[in-house]
């Protein structure tokens, strides 16, 4: 029996379910899967079952959401594949195509492992390549420092109730110093700080679930170690009760959600008077591209600094290094080897 298109993703987004992997994640992976399907029938020469052209009988064409639930296994061949990705790649951005392709090659990789397929026909479409693109980072020559001391200020135009200096210093100075995503600090919990004083470590959840371990330095620890004291005189000494409660939090206890912590600091770009050197569509993500372009200026080692990141490619921490060119040209400059070279010059 001919293994049909609908039935072989239903069972794909099952295992990717049972690894656990989020609900948006699979509707994204049903959209790529399903649109590049789309096109791959409507691109399609033959004439679909059901139409009958010696009696003109267009009525009885089936529509594209029919012709896809009609499509089996073996019409997936590569010529197939590159008119489907050739028609998506002419009205969709490069970075919705590069996902687009990852999708169908993970996709037909289950096929083989599950033996429905001998070889992935992804082999034979060509993987669009990502422009790389420069990391968004603030300009401004030290934009920690001026956040931070906003951020301790108290903003005259807010509502009692609502200043909490030591709240927004803490979350200022975690984004800075540790150059996790939003995501990342909207999940952090009270047990996500762990060791003994001194030697702490901040345990992040990053993309693909996967684990962590960010070194606090004495400052930031500080800084999370006031602002817990507070946290227990708003709100209580049960507050901390729960290691399980959430690590930032907002005015009324409650987890902080990515859109109020966007706000928050936005809010503390206009105080600080730079917004308008902050990267459109980057508010918390240009902490991230700032931490790592000053971290590489320092001397950072590039595969630590992806560690740091939660980066799974090398390449992606590149980009810091290629924003960083001329730090990195008076490296190699200053290199005995290189002092060496010169001198036979």
């Amino acid at each position: 029996m001919v293994a049909m298109f609908p039935e072989l993703v239903d069972d794909f987004l099952d295992a990717l379910r049972a690894a656990k992997r989020s609900e948006h994640t699979l509707r994204g992976y049903r959209n790529d899967l399903y649109g590049i399907a789309g096109r791959i029938v409507t691109s399609t020469a033959s004439v679909p079952p059901g139409l009958d052209t010696d009696r003109g009988d267009e009525s009885a064409e089936p529509s594209i959401e029919e012709r896809v639930a009609r499509l089996a296994v073996d019409e997936l061949n590569p010529r197939a594949l590159r008119r489907g990705f050739g028609s998506w790649a002419s009205d969709h951005a490069e970075g919705s195509l590069v996902r687009a392709w990852t999708v169908w090659n993970r996709f037909f990789n289950h096929l083989v492992d599950d033996e429905v397929l001998n070889r992935n026909p992804m082999k034979s479409v060509p993987k669009p390549k990502l422009p790389q693109t420069a990391p968004r980072s603030i300009r401004h020559d030290n934009p920690a420092a001026l956040l931070m001391a906003t951020a301790a200020s108290v903003d005259p135009r807010a509502k009692t109730t609502k200043r909490w200096p030591e709240r927004d210093v803490a979350l200022v100075a975690t984004f800075c110093v540790t150059g996790i995503r939003l995501s990342e600090a909207v999940s952090l919990n009270l047990d996500s700080i762990t060791g003994p004083v001194g030697a702490r470590r901040l345990q992040v959840t990053g993309k693909g679930k996967k684990d962590r371990a960010i070194p606090l330095e004495p400052g930031l620890e500080s800084v999370l170690d006031r602002y817990l004291a507070t946290r227990v005189e708003r709100h209580g000494p049960e507050a901390l009760d729960d290691p399980r409660l959430a690590l930032l939090v907002h005015y009324d206890g409650s987890r902080l959600t990515p859109a109020r912590i966007q706000y928050v600091i936005e809010q503390l770009y206009k105080r600080a008077g730079i917004r308008s050197a902050v990267p459109g569509g980057a508010l918390v993500h240009a902490l991230r591209h700032s931490f790592a372009s000053l971290a590489v200026e320092y001397g950072a080692d590039v595969v630590e600094l992806r560690d740091l990141l939660g980066h799974s490619s090398l390449a992606t921490t590149s980009r810091y290094l290629d924003a960083n060119a001329n730090r990195l040209r008076e490296a190699v400059a200053g290199h005995p080897s290189q002092r060496a070279v010169d001198a036979f010059r």
